[in-house]
């Protein structure tokens, strides 16, 4: 597991899970874009993320952070 931090309008860039992962909100709000949908995730807010699905995460309060655990293969 690691955790991400982004500020207000900042973006991990798009990119893809090559192992199961499930991303959880622990602090603002972000947006999750996937597949062409923008899915705003608040707080507390959890969402599995597809394998090697283009994805990317971009932080809508002034500090986000989101934790993302990993299944080991």
């Amino acid at each position: 597991m690691f955790c991400v931090g982004l500020l207000k309008d900042q973006i991990l860039a798009k990119h893809q899970a090559k192992v199961p992962s499930m991303l959880i909100v622990l602090k603002g709000k972000i947006k999750f874009s996937i597949s062409g949908e923008d899915i705003v995730m608040p707080q507390s807010q959890t969402f599995q993320i597809p394998l090697n699905t283009d994805h990317e995460v971009t932080g809508l309060s002034e500090q986000n952070i989101f934790l993302i655990t990993q299944e080991l293969i």
